[in-house]
This record gives C-alpha cells, structure tokens and sequence, in this order.
C-alpha cells in the first residue's frame, strides 16, 4: 500500500497535516507528538487492512504548522478539524499516550460523532490538575452511556518512568492499572492518594475499603466516586 498524499484541515488559520489510509470504518488514531505519520506508517499500514485510518501530525509536529503557543484545548479541537475536513461523522477513536486525554475529552464533548473509544499507554498526569482527572472519568462515563457503551476508570497519582519508546513504567503505573481493575461497569474507582488529592473539590466519594493490590506490599485504601 503506497503512502497517500497529505491533506491538511484549516482550524482558524492553523494548518493540521493529515493522511487517510485504507477502506471500512473510520478510525482516528492521537498519539504523542514525537510520532509522526512517516515514523508509524508501518504499523498504520497494517491497521488500514480492515479499517479507513485517519492519522494527523499534532499541531506544532511533523507536517503541521508549527504554532508557538497551544492550549489542550486547541489539540483537542484539531481532532474536530481532521474530522470535518476528511468528511468523517463519526469515528473509532484511538488515542496513545498523551492523545489519550485529548481523546477523551473529544469524546465527553462530540459523544454524537464517537462509535467508542480506545486509550493505549495513557494517564492522568497529562492533565494540567488533578482534579481534571476525576471530571474527564465522569464526563466519559457520561458520554459513553449515551452511545451504551459503559466503561470503568480507575485513577491513581504516583512517581512514573518514561521510557525511550514513550511508554510509561513504574510503580505509579502499576497501582493505577490494579485499581482500575477493581472498577465495575459504569464506576471510577481512585487510590486514597487521589481522594486527599481533591480535598475541597465537589466531588464525593464512596468508601470501598482495602484492598490487597497484586505486587504491591501493603493494601490500599480505595474509594468509588459518587455519581
């Protein structure tokens, strides 16, 4: 399959690089800025077998323009662009490392253009507050329930390791999946880490008592947020 050419989507003067690779249902891939569409075409290629893969150059990476300042927010849009200029409606999202957080308020905000959503590698260290964790977990809640797609989300905040292959590692890394792994259907489940964390917040919790976490020494108090 050769490389196609690349398009670009104007989002307010700001010009975001994109490719569409293969045929069936959309998919729209957000992963970190150090990948670009020449760096992943391989693995791309390979998913473009049994899908329409859109992938797009963050904003300031690769083909796009390289604007100076950005917010979250404006990456977060740049999802919408791509998708409005490749004639998309509604899309498979599937976002890797720190397009995870993008890709998921895209999707709490657009649940209408959204058939589901896959994360990869991610978590809520992205975010700006520590909070903002806890309110992306609810809105997704909320806006996957929409499309009945119920999800579970457990969230933790520790020390991490960043690998040369923009993973990430580490203890932190490994309480959060075994905390996620005690949520139900519909539920976010956070360390007391987290709980203490938000201290003064609007968000109430549940005591869900302590738990035996596998490979880790002592048992952790966890909590369900309140809905």
């Amino acid at each position: 399959m050769p490389m196609p050419p690349i398009r670009y989507a104007d989002n307010n003067g700001v010009f975001i690089a994109y490719r569409t690779f293969g045929g069936g249902d959309d998919v729209i891939m957000t992963s970190s800025a150090t990948l670009t569409m020449e760096t992943v075409w391989p693995w791309v290629k390979a998913v473009a077998e049994s899908a329409r893969v859109t992938w797009y150059d963050k904003r300031g990476t690769g083909a796009s323009d390289g604007a100076a300042n950005f917010s979250f927010e404006e990456r977060v849009d740049d999802i919408r662009a791509v998708m409005d200029a490749a004639g998309i409606q509604r899309a498979h999202l599937y976002g890797a490392s720190e397009g995870g957080p993008q890709s998921v308020i895209f999707a709490a905000t657009h649940p209408k253009r959204v058939k589901s959503l896959t994360l990869y590698g991610t978590y809520p260290s992205f975010m700006k507050r520590r909070d903002r964790a806890v309110s992306c977990a609810s809105a997704t809640h909320q806006a996957m329930a929409e499309l009945g797609l119920p999800i579970r989300a457990g969230i933790h905040v520790g020390e991490i390791e960043i690998r040369s292959d923009d993973d990430i590692a580490g203890m932190g890394v490994h309480i959060a999946a075994r905390i996620a792994g005690l949520a139900g259907a519909t539920q976010t489940v956070v360390s007391r880490t987290v709980k203490d964390l938000v201290v003064g917040s609007a968000f109430r919790f549940d005591d869900l008592g302590e738990h035996a976490l596998k490979g880790v020494d002592e048992p952790w108090q966890c909590y369900t947020l309140s809905v």
